[in-house]
């Protein structure tokens, strides 16, 4: 059902960047009837598409009444997002914002890390397979993880997908101070529980876990990896990474960036790319038309092509 979320969010997406946000607003409502354990994320679109529709006081209800049924959207989402500029100060949404934080604190509470891992086929598992380590976005989830990096498992890899501890919104979370522990503990069990190629380990996420994943890399944290894979994102490099990023470079460290021209991280990346080629690593950037701050639709081939140049013995 991952999948059919990911491929409905898609949808989505693709009619409210068109425009269309009536379609859109249909495509939130069928979303929400499909799949009830995201609703919560659906009833944050619908607002969203009520507002840009000029219907205020429709998206302060659909937020009410998601929490009337026990669910609470990303209040950090409902702060920031534009579209809900309309109703920004309504004294309705800062009761919502409230309860919001109080479910928020209370999951938190909770909270564990956790790992999902899909392998190839038995039939096509090679013996010692390389391993793909996924870091999600800041507010995103494993399961998410998983369907934007399924290409790795056709490729012969071991997919694997760690999810942050640190609450953000249901079915969203995010890294934070002790993720590398929590990323080394998934990797030590890893290394116990499954059969893999320890000099063929990519480290690879997106946004936030793009910016997580090139630090580990470089300093060959959890464990020395061949290369790693980041998508709109990547760390300002600081001395202590430059330092790392030259050590990196003398193990054959290699590295592929991907951002697009309307990307917000795009000047970030550039540098990255740009601070890690000076220090040795062999890298490249990859720049798509148009892209934003999100995956490329045809993110399968690019990843195909980024793991045989990360993987490559040469």
């Amino acid at each position: 059902m991952a999948d059919d979320f990911m491929t409905a969010q898609e949808a989505l997406f693709a009619a409210y960047g068109a425009g269309d946000y009536a379609r859109a607003l249909g495509l939130a409502l069928e979303t929400r009837r499909r799949h009830p354990t995201r609703a919560a994320r659906a009833e944050y679109w619908i607002a969203c598409l009520q507002c840009r529709l000029g219907r205020p006081d429709e998206a302060l209800s659909t937020l009410e009444a998601s929490l009337e049924a026990g669910r609470w959207p990303n209040p950090d989402r409902l702060r920031s997002d534009p579209d809900l500029e309309p109703i920004r100060e309504h004294p309705r949404l800062l009761r919502v914002l409230d309860l919001c934080e109080q479910r928020r604190h209370a999951q938190q509470a909770t909270a564990r890390p956790e790992l999902r891992v899909r392998s190839p086929a038995a039939s096509s598992l090679a013996a010692h397979p390389p391993l793909l380590v996924a870091l999600h976005t800041r507010g995103g989830d494993a399961e998410e993880t998983l369907h934007h990096w399924r290409t790795a498992i056709d490729e012969g890899a071991i997919l694997a997908a760690p999810q942050g501890r640190h609450v953000e919104g249901p079915h969203e979370f995010a890294w934070g101070p002790d993720s590398e522990a929590e990323i080394g503990a998934h990797v030590a069990a890893l290394q116990r529980e499954r059969t893999f190629d320890r000099e063929r380990v990519v480290l690879a996420g997106a946004s936030q876990g793009a910016r997580l994943a090139v630090s580990l890399a470089l300093r060959g944290s959890p464990l020395e990896s061949r290369g790693f894979i980041a998508v709109v994102g990547a760390p300002e490099l600081d001395a202590t990474l430059l330092a790392a990023a030259a050590r990196a470079a003398r193990r054959g460290l290699r590295g592929v960036f991907l951002t697009g021209t309307s990307d917000f991280a795009r000047g970030t990346v550039e540098r990255a790319h740009a601070d890690v080629t000076a220090a040795g690593v062999d890298a490249r950037i990859e720049v798509v038309p148009g892209l934003g701050h999100a995956f490329p639709v045809d993110f399968g081939e690019r990843l195909r092509s980024a793991l045989a140049f990360v993987l490559a013995d040469d």
